[in-house]
């Protein structure tokens, strides 16, 4: 079989192909990307803690797929465009969790840092940032800082410490380069025929056990396959003749089931018919009932309403009547809050506090009673106002008393009845004295 690239990873993580081996046009190399617990960073004289649980987790794998692996640290925390140019040595292909650490098979294209890892110099350190949402808590004691570390905010890459650079890094607890796991002591370029060669054997070497086993079971059964074999024959008759009377006595029971489930659907459907018939009954009882009930409710409601339009119609012929107008006659069908609604948005234009309210939109009954009463109001006094500064007219209104009987009443300047009762206007010319006499 051809192996695949990610194939070979997966057995360099279980352990059945060495690391580093060549693949392709690259290098797969086993390596840690970080421990957890407790560790020492000489350089900073800091102890930190890196709490397991947010590390050893499927999450923080998915984070470190496709981290970019290269040679030693920049000076920053995080990668520039120029390091990543001159550092960039490989990427993360197959993270893992190994005990209480995150391991990860990786790519590596540079053969010079290959073959300084075989040497056995060379470590990684991560770069894992933190920002102020991170949580961390920090105790200063002396010289010595400790550091709890809380949520990592970025895993910007894993570094190859090489021996130049001091070949250990943190998590090299023992103070031994431990972060790349070198298992191949023997050459590292090898051809496909001999990683298939190196593969075959490593399943060869697993099969082989079962093949033993395989063989022992085999050689068993032969010795006793003569002794079994009258055995069976006797129990192969015995089982046919048990089959054959198990057919008869199936084929019996089944006829019976047959026979009960036919009388037993036969019952149900009667009693189905009984209940669809006393349902049907119920049914049209209730639609009855239903139906005269709604009548019932129709004509009480048309009462209700025929009752509460006449008063509205009283009370807008009241108040038109004073206006010296008529109210406007309900149409047919029409409620009594859509009349009153209508017969006072002929009268809103007499009441200038009113004469913008949206009376349409009104839906309350109470509420539209308040406005009857001012807008009716300020009409009528709008109507008499006018009707009493008008010079040289009368005019006539009818309205109904409380007992319903017609007045009509006459408004306006009196003095288009009075003329006719009047002196006509005389001047006064001269007045006469004893001495305007004698002087005449």
């Amino acid at each position: 079989m051809s192996l695949t690239e990610l194939e070979v990873a997966e057995r360099i993580r279980d352990g059945t192909v060495p690391s580093p081996v060549k693949f392709s046009n690259m290098w797969l190399v086993n390596l840690r990307i970080t421990g957890t617990g407790l560790a020492y960073r000489a350089g900073l004289k800091e102890h930190v803690w890196r709490d397991p649980k947010l590390y050893l987790n499927e999450e923080f794998l998915r984070r470190c797929n496709g981290l970019p692996v290269i040679a030693n640290h920049p000076d920053d925390a995080v990668l520039t465009e120029e390091d990543f140019k001159s550092r960039i040595v490989g990427s993360v292909m197959l993270p893992y969790i190994r005990g209480d650490e995150v391991w990860a098979v990786c790519r590596v294209y540079l053969q010079s840092i290959v073959e300084e890892i075989t040497e056995g110099d060379v470590s990684t350190s991560p770069s894992v940032v933190f920002n102020s949402t991170s949580g961390n808590v920090e105790v200063q004691e002396g010289d010595t800082n400790f550091l709890i570390e809380g949520v990592p905010f970025l895993v910007d890459h894993i570094a190859l410490v090489t021996k130049a650079h001091g070949s250990l890094g943190v998590w090299d607890k023992d103070r031994i380069p431990a972060g790349v796991e070198v298992t191949n002591t023997g050459e590292i370029e090898m051809e496909k025929e001999e990683l298939q060669a190196l593969l075959q054997g490593v399943v060869n070497d697993a099969l082989s056990g079962i093949n033993q086993k395989i063989d022992g079971v085999v050689t068993r059964m032969d010795s006793l396959e003569q002794r079994d074999k009258a055995r069976a024959d006797a129990e192969e008759q015995a089982k046919k003749e048990a089959e054959e009377k198990a057919k008869a006595d199936e084929a019996a029971e089944e006829q019976r089931k047959a026979d009960e489930a036919a009388a037993k659907e036969a019952e149900e459907k009667a009693k189905a018919d009984e209940a669809a018939a006393k349902d049907a009954e119920e049914k049209a009882k209730a639609d009855s009932e239903a139906e005269e009930q709604r009548k019932a409710d129709e004509e009480a409601e048309k009462e209700r309403n025929d009752s509460a339009l006449a008063e509205a119609q009283a009370k807008a012929d009241s108040a038109f009547s004073a206006c010296g107008k008529n109210a406007p006659a309900p149409f047919s069908g029409e409620n009594a809050l859509d009349y009153r609604k209508r017969a006072l948005i002929a009268m809103q234009k007499h009441s200038p506090a009113h004469k913008d309210v949206n009376i349409r939109a009104i839906a309350d009954s109470a509420t539209l009673a308040v406005l009857e009463d001012a807008i009716f109001s300020a009409a009528r006094q709008s109507i008499e106002k006018e009707m009493m500064s008008t010079q040289g007219q009368l005019h006539k209104r009818i309205r109904n008393d409380e007992a319903g009987r017609r007045i009509t009443e006459y408004q306006g300047d009196p003095n288009v009845w009075l003329s006719a009762f009047k002196i006509p206007g005389r001047r006064l010319a001269k007045i006469n004295t004893q001495g305007s006499l004698n002087n005449g």
